[in-house]
C-alpha cells in the first residue's frame, strides 16, 4: 500500500510519543459499542475525555478518542508518552471471561493503525495492557502478536540518491498552540481520509467528522496523568 507522507512538520512542541498500548472494552462478543459510550463511563469517572486516542469497531471502523497530541488515560504509569487502541470486545459471548474476540476486520484495522502511527512517529514500542496492570486486556498476546505482524521490522528503502548541496536553515519558527491543534487535526483528517485501501479518496465516515470536529478540551500545556481505564465485565450496563 503505497501510504502517504504524515510526518512532516510535526510541531517541535508536540508531546513526544514512543509507545503504544493495546487494549480492550471489555464488552461480549458480538455486541457493539461506541466511542460515545466510553467516553460517558470516563467522564464519569471524573476525568476530561475518552482515555483511548482510538477505538476500533467490530467492523474495522477506526474513531478518534482523546487527540493524540494529550496525555491519554488507559495505562497508569505509563500514559504520559503513549497512544492507547482499544478494539470493541474482549469477553466471551456469555460475559463470563476474557477472549480474543478481534474480527478479521479489527485485526486488519489494528495492523494499518499502528503501521500508520509508527510511520508518523518512528519506531515505537508496543504492549498489551496486560504487560504494566493485572488484567487480561487486551485479551491477546501481544509481543506474538508484533513478531507475527512484523510490525517493528523496518519497511524497504529506497536506492539512496546523490547528495545535493544543503540549503541554508531558515530560523526556526515559533510554534504556537494553535500552530499543533492545527497540525493535529491536519494529521488526523489525513489519515482518516486515506483509509487503509491506499487510495486518498475513501470517503470519511460521519461518525469519523463528529469526533474530528469536537473541540480540543484541554490544552497541551496541563501535563498530567490520570488512571487507567477500568473497563471491566459489565460496566456498560452501569451507564
Amino acid at each position: 500500500m503505497n501510504a502517504p507522507n504524515l510526518t512532516i512538520n510535526i510541531p517541535k512542541n508536540m508531546r513526544h510519543i514512543d509507545s503504544i498500548f493495546i487494549h480492550c472494552s471489555a464488552t461480549p462478543d458480538g455486541r457493539d459499542v461506541t466511542v460515545e459510550q466510553i467516553r460517558k463511563m470516563h467522564l464519569k469517572n471524573g476525568w476530561n475525555d475518552i482515555g483511548y486516542h482510538f477505538v476500533i469497531y467490530r467492523d474495522g471502523s477506526v474513531l478518534p478518542g482523546r487527540p493524540i497530541s494529550q496525555i491519554g488515560a488507559h495505562a497508569k504509569g505509563y500514559n504520559t508518552g503513549s497512544i492507547g487502541i482499544c478494539y470493541i470486545g474482549g469477553m466471551n459471548k456469555e460475559n463470563t471471561k476474557a477472549a480474543d474476540t478481534r474480527t478479521p476486520a479489527q485485526q486488519e484495522s489494528l495492523i494499518w493503525l499502528v503501521r500508520e502511527l509508527i510511520r508518523t512517529f518512528g519506531t515505537m514500542k508496543i504492549y498489551g495492557h496486560n504487560q504494566v496492570s493485572a488484567k487480561s486486556c487486551p485479551c491477546f498476546d501481544v509481543p506474538s502478536w508484533v513478531d507475527q505482524t512484523h510490525l517493528l521490522e523496518p519497511e524497504s528503502t529506497p536506492e539512496p540518491e546523490p547528495d545535493e548541496p544543503e540549503p541554508d536553515e531558515p530560523e526556526t519558527p515559533v510554534i504556537t498552540q494553535e500552530d499543533v491543534n492545527k497540525w493535529v487535526d491536519k494529521w488526523y483528517r489525513n489519515i482518516f481520509k486515506w483509509g487503509k485501501n491506499g487510495t486518498n479518496d475513501t470517503p470519511v465516515d460521519e461518525r469519523i467528522l463528529r469526533e474530528l470536529d469536537r473541540p480540543i478540551e484541554r490544552p497541551l500545556e496541563d501535563d498530567y496523568e490520570e488512571l487507567d481505564a477500568p473497563e471491566e465485565p459489565g460496566w456498560l450496563e452501569e451507564l
